[in-house]
């Protein structure tokens, strides 16, 4: 849909730590949008770094309740593992890696940075309303 948008903007915080805005507008006629990849800069600069979290923040036209946000790598790979599957509708939220287990069963869920070694596929899916948009904030530390 042509008003659509999507733009991604990286941010140096500190030396080292790197913040990714990803801010989305679904079309008023539709209520997805395209997937898409970080460009090659932004992929080039995130290469080797370790994403630690992301912030989730529904906008004013609020996407619909348990909403999809995608994050994988260039394998598919979920790089919140699953954590970003069911996002909420009113309230931002912020979400760590889940790098084993399930988040269900807190006992066994193992959470920590993930290494980033491919561009970031964003989209938004599960969503029925029409020009929804949201901001989302991913953190990236360069030291393990």
């Amino acid at each position: 849909m042509a008003d659509e948008a999507i733009t991604m903007v990286l941010d140096d915080i500190s030396e080292n730590v790197k913040k990714l805005t990803i801010t989305w507008l679904c079309a008023s006629g539709a209520a997805t949008i395209v997937a898409t990849d970080t460009d090659s800069k932004i992929s080039a600069e995130l290469f080797g770094w370790w994403c630690e979290f992301c912030v989730v923040n529904p906008g004013a036209t609020a996407p619909t309740d348990n909403y999809e946000l995608v994050l994988n790598d260039a394998a598919g790979a979920k790089i919140f593992g699953g954590q970003t599957d069911d996002c909420d509708t009113a309230n931002s939220e912020t979400f760590f890696p889940l790098l084993a287990g399930s988040a269900a069963a807190t006992y066994s869920a193992h959470f920590g940075p993930r290494l980033i070694s491919s561009p970031i596929t964003f989209d938004i899916t599960s969503n029925s309303q029409n020009g929804a948009l949201g901001t989302v904030e991913i953190f990236f530390s360069r030291n393990r």
